[in-house]
């Protein structure tokens, strides 16, 4: 009892303590707004007009700044981005998918970069490397085929399919699309691999946030999302996530770039509101 008590208080002290500096210019943006607004409302000069001041711009940055850093918007807003009409699948468990067996669903890998160690050799990154491991063993247990599509994003650099070969171990038959240079092309390249070998169903293989983004490139390419196979899964919330944390404008940055990627999508017709 006394360890574990020992434990969650050397827990809550590591966490709170790098915190303290940002907390700390927070409080004073915020203290300088409100000394601010206090000696402005008992100044004689009341019938001036309205105008951002310095202070005012302090505090009302400061202020934006607190709600932007709470953990709980962006992990809030990065659910809305797994869809709710197709069965989530775990390594461990297939509730809702009977796929197993079945010769028209394959696995399909959204490859998520690589990357130069040194010159000439690349190496996959540690997404890719996460959404590849997630997939391996559900392909195992339900017998299901695995296609990898990534390609190469720039002049020197191989195909991200073939990065992942060369650096992990695939199982025999694995399929890969090495034309790809983005999500879109990603659904592209998957379409044109089932057509080939008679497959009208993909369990959709992605980190969380991208996985919305990557089952409406699917379906607007002509496949159907059997399932979700996330990566990543979403945490549970607790009351840390309330308090005030610049990690979660890295958050907000990543549930920002699923959803200016949707929306251009839809903007440019590669994908329509039915494929959401």
């Amino acid at each position: 009892m006394m360890y574990d008590l020992l434990v969650s208080a050397r827990e809550i002290f590591l966490y709170f303590v790098p915190l303290a500096f940002y907390w700390l210019l927070l409080a004073l943006a915020l203290a300088v707004w409100l000394r601010a607004r206090a000696a402005r409302r008992r100044s004689a000069v009341q019938a001036r007009p309205a105008r951002i001041t310095l202070s005012g711009a302090l505090g009302l940055s400061a202020l934006l700044c607190t709600v932007l850093s709470l953990p709980v918007g962006p992990h809030l807003v990065a659910r809305l981005l797994v869809p709710s009409d197709v069965p989530v699948l775990t390594v461990q468990g297939s509730e809702g998918l009977s796929a197993g067996g079945r010769t028209d669903v394959f696995i399909a890998v959204f490859s998520g970069g690589a990357y130069e160690a040194q010159p000439g050799v690349w190496l996959p990154s540690s997404t890719s490397v996460r959404r590849v491991l997630s997939a391996l063993p559900v392909a195992a247990r339900l017998n299901l085929p695995l296609a990898i599509s990534g390609g190469s994003v720039t002049a020197t650099a191989p195909a991200e399919a073939d990065v992942i070969a060369d650096r992990l171990t695939l199982p025999p038959g694995t399929v890969l699309d090495r034309s790809a240079r983005n999500t879109y092309e990603n659904g592209l390249g998957f379409a044109r691999l089932a057509g080939s070998r008679g497959w009208t169903g993909a369990v959709v293989a992605s980190d969380y946030m991208h996985l919305r983004r990557a089952a409406a490139c699917l379906r607007a390419a002509g496949l159907q999302p059997t399932a979700l196979l996330p990566a990543t899964m979403p945490r549970r919330l607790g009351l840390l996530d309330i308090v005030p944390n610049p990690a979660s404008f890295g958050l907000w940055r990543a549930v920002s770039r699923e959803v200016a990627g949707i929306a251009f999508y839809l903007a440019a017709g590669r994908i329509g509101w039915e494929d959401l």
